[in-house]
């Protein structure tokens, strides 16, 4: 790892805004963010959720070789929490160490690829993985992702990996998912 980040409490570490020119182009696309080391953050690698509408994601995203630790508690607080389209999430190390939130939540994510990453100790009450859409109409589905070659380790809730809707009653779309190769380690809690 290159560059160590150590938050004392601080919100986020790296946030992928959306951005647009005078003709309404979103010019934020085409990001790589590789071989950081980041300690003591409430959330690691983020978008701005659903602004300025919903379908609007961050383009051309690789996130590659990267380790989250030490994360501090606190309502929203994810290793990773993106709407993205064409995602790699490649070789990383995230571990929320049981603080509050899931490992990884992608809420909305298409062309995406989640592999050889060790994801570990989720909240209680939360999931390694958490994918989920923003609707069901085609800009808000999730679809055609790869999850494989993943390590899912230790944490007390025994559903791991949550693919569908955020809630029981959203009317969320996710499709073209393949879950393949992935070790899912238990803890003694599950």
């Amino acid at each position: 790892l290159e560059l160590r980040g150590i938050g004392s409490g601080t919100p986020m570490a790296v946030g992928f805004m959306h951005t647009k020119d005078q003709q309404g182009v979103d010019y934020n696309i085409r990001n790589t963010v590789l071989r950081l080391d980041l300690q003591g953050f409430l959330l690691g690698f983020g978008t701005s959720a659903g602004w300025p509408t919903p379908e609007v994601a961050t383009g051309e995203l690789a996130i590659v070789g990267n380790r989250i630790s030490r994360a501090i508690s606190g309502s929203g607080g994810n290793c990773v929490y993106l709407h993205a389209r064409r995602l790699m999430l490649l070789g990383n190390d995230f571990d929320r160490g049981g603080a509050m939130e899931h490992v990884v939540r992608l809420a909305l994510a298409g062309k995406a690829v989640v592999s050889h990453n060790r994801l570990a100790n989720p909240a209680a009450t939360k999931h390694h993985l958490k994918l989920h859409a923003q609707g069901a109409t085609d800009s808000l589905k999730s679809r055609q992702i790869e999850i494989s070659n993943n390590r899912f380790d230790g944490g007390p809730n025994p559903w791991v990996l949550a693919i569908g809707p955020s809630s029981g009653s959203a009317d969320e779309v996710v499709e073209d998912v393949i879950v393949e190769g992935n070790y899912f380690k238990a803890s003694p809690e599950t």
